[in-house]
């Protein structure tokens, strides 16, 4: 797999990568342990590497 860029990865993606709720992947966020995510135009959140690396931490 290669470089993930923003924008690569939705909330339920990187939920199940990292073995966690998508819930709780949106309490990462809001508590600042994860970079906040950029948003498509529908709202979506979008994630990449770096927030990848940062739930796994």
């Amino acid at each position: 797999m290669g470089s993930l860029e923003s924008g690569d990865l939705r909330t339920g993606d990187i939920a199940r990568r990292v073995g966690c709720s998508v819930q709780q992947v949106r309490n990462l966020e809001r508590d600042g342990a994860l970079p906040p995510a950029t948003r498509t135009a529908k709202g979506y959140r979008s994630y990449g590497e770096t927030h990848l690396r940062s739930a796994l931490a």
